[in-house]
């Protein structure tokens, strides 16, 4: 008796696993995209999709596949497709500008609503838990910049500022610069090497602003490349030159005639500190030191001046000959903070004269 009932339950749990098993949901053993050979990276053209089951499938029922970046799957792929066999489902699509509608980089796949023959529908399925299998969709490059202007405020006449613009190519496709198009006082310090960006890369950009006016400067870096989506990119430019302006009256020769030997002359030298039409780009100008070719001729006090923006000081301009001769074409020089003028030279010509009346002449008889 008791064999009877071993005997019928061993009998029952073998149709019950054999009725199990034919209802086990039908499962993917690979995933596959081949562009020619198989590839985990594609670009413009047909895409190939391969999709391998563990059992023999209902060939009347096509697959459904979503993608998407970042495992979104908001996306349907549009494949056309069939079976190959009972278990070997193939399809393809065709990358295009507009498919996928999102950008380049890795895509992740949903696969469902497959059946087997019994009519058991497979779980949904995620690619990179088969095979760890994703697609990475390359087209073109992508140029992402991490500021749309540059603000480098007042900068003085003579001085630089440096600012900085990183590029990023956010495709897993090369990006191609055919132009990057800029003008001065703005310029590009460190121009990128071969005008390209592998996928993936950032450069970062050191624009410089160097006025030579005392102005307000608005310009625009164009960035131009291959890109898919945005193939022109500007960054507007914005800065202001400032700094004293140093006017002398006279303005290039100073005159003093003649002079007796040991005596001297003086004349005087007005320094102006001009004022910018817009008086926020004005400032104070600094007369460091002055010098003249021979100090001990021609002598210029005082040699250190401060002058604010509109104002006027007097520099006198001392000539004491020691021989009679012509001291002409002799230099002053101010040394300032005026970056037009640094060195600015002003002409000193001036005459030694011998009044000393001649001695008298003997032994002539005027009749």
């Amino acid at each position: 008796m008791k064999k009877l009932f071993f005997t019928t339950l061993l009998a029952a749990v073998g149709l019950w696993s054999g009725f199990a098993w034919s209802q086990s949901k039908p499962k993917l053993t690979s995933v596959q995209f081949l562009q020619g050979p198989t590839v985990t990276e594609a670009t413009y053209g047909d895409v190939t999709v391969e999709l391998t089951f563990d059992k023999a499938m209902d060939t009347s029922v096509q697959p459904k596949i979503n993608y998407g970046l970042n495992r979104t799957y908001g996306l349907n792929l549009p494949v056309r497709g069939d079976w190959e066999n009972s278990s070997l489902w193939q399809g393809s699509f065709t990358v295009t500008n507009n498919v996928p509608s999102t950008g380049d980089g890795v895509y992740y796949f949903e696969i469902f609503d497959a059946k087997d023959t019994s009519g058991t529908v497979m779980d949904t399925t995620y690619s990179e838990n088969v095979n760890k299998t994703t697609l990475s969709i390359c087209r073109t490059g992508e140029l992402s910049v991490d500021i749309d202007s540059l603000e480098f405020g007042q900068v003085s006449l003579g001085k630089t500022r440096d600012m900085f613009v990183t590029l990023k190519n956010t495709s897993c496709a090369a990006l191609n610069f055919s132009s990057f198009s800029i003008a001065p006082p703005f310029f590009i310090v460190n121009p990128i090497g071969n005008n390209s960006l592998a996928g993936g890369s950032s450069y970062t950009l050191r624009i410089r602003f160097a006025p030579s006016n005392r102005t307000h400067f608005n310009g625009t870096l164009v960035i131009s490349s291959n890109a898919r989506i945005n193939p022109q990119q500007k960054i507007l430019l914005r800065g202001a030159g400032k700094g004293p302006r140093m006017l002398l009256n006279p303005s290039s020769t100073i005159n003093f005639g003649k002079v007796k030997v040991d005596s001297s002359a003086s004349r005087t030298l007005l320094v102006h500190n001009q004022p910018a039409s817009d008086s926020t780009l004005s400032d104070t100008l600094f007369v460091n030191r002055m010098t003249t070719t021979d100090g001990s001729i021609y002598q210029a006090k005082p040699q250190q001046l401060t002058i604010a923006p509109g104002d006027t000081k007097n520099v006198v301009i001392r000539f004491a000959p020691k021989q009679t001769r012509n001291y002409n074409n002799y230099r002053l020089t101010l040394f300032s903070n005026d970056s037009t003028q640094v060195n600015r030279q002003i002409v000193l010509n001036g005459n030694a004269s011998d009044e000393t009346p001649p001695p008298p002449v003997s032994g002539i008889r005027i009749t």
